[in-house]
């Protein structure tokens, strides 16, 4: 069995969400390895996030192309869990979640304490800054003079299918209520949104969430015509609306 074989042989038998170079060490030498994962790399069966960190892409039901299998926190927290490095919330996200301040964070930082650490995680464009020791503010986001009224609905948008995700894992009996939902919006037969619907409707038989947020033009046409967003109360809905409303850029 060759070294590409061997590491093709763990990657079926283990459910790992990221690799680490060192998890295929004992199917060769340093430079066989590495030239297995190169050849995958250059295959598409794993993609590249960082130095020495591999993940396993998915079919997207949305676009039918590879994807990663999680967002940049869910696959930047798994990174650092297996590279044995403690991390907390950046000073803008700790301010948000501490209710000092109602700016959503608008980009993934981690802070480090005193550790310094550079190593890039990049996931779908988007990587992971670092904050070392004490952050000397907490209202970062507030520098980036707001968002304009697309940005603002795009992101309104996708914090609602977030909790509508959310709400979906912890209760999945919400599941039929969707589908409920999704055949008598089918029924009305609109050929504007019936493409839309069609690809829902295997969205939700597929359990695909992660389809329901992707950051692409289609992604953001499905969350334009989705049942999800039906699932949220008055109150959760009117939240989110005041969190992205105090981001928006001043009239005038």
């Amino acid at each position: 069995m060759t070294v590409l074989e061997r590491v093709r042989q763990q990657l079926k038998s283990n459910s790992q969400l990221v690799w680490l170079t060192r998890d295929f060490h004992a199917s060769g030498s340093a430079t066989q390895v590495h030239r297995a994962l190169r050849t995958l790399v250059e295959e598409s069966s794993l993609l590249r996030i960082g130095l020495g960190l591999y993940v396993e892409p998915r079919i997207s039901s949305v676009t039918a192309q590879l994807v990663p299998p999680g967002s940049l926190e869910t696959l930047a927290a798994d990174a650092m869990r297996r590279l044995n490095i403690h991390v907390g919330p950046g000073a803008a996200a700790r301010a948000y979640n501490s209710g000092e301040t109602n700016q959503l964070p608008g980009q993934l930082v981690a802070n480090t304490g005193h550790r310094k650490i550079q190593r890039v995680i990049e996931v779908g464009g988007r990587r992971l800054l670092y904050e070392h020791g004490l952050a000397e503010t907490a209202h970062a986001t507030s520098r980036s003079g707001g968002l304009d009224h697309h940005g603002a609905q795009d992101l309104q948008s996708l914090l609602m299918h977030r909790e509508a995700v959310r709400l979906l894992i912890e209760t999945p009996k919400l599941v039929a209520r969707v589908e409920q939902t999704l055949a008598r919006w089918r029924q009305r037969d609109d050929p504007n949104s019936a493409g839309l619907l069609k690809l829902w409707a295997k969205i939700v038989s597929d359990r695909d969430w992660p389809a329901a947020l992707e950051d692409s033009e289609l992604g953001r046409q499905l969350r334009q015509a989705s049942p999800l967003a039906t699932l949220l109360s008055p109150q959760c809905r009117l939240a989110i609306i005041h969190r992205v409303k105090a981001l928006k850029k001043p009239s005038g």
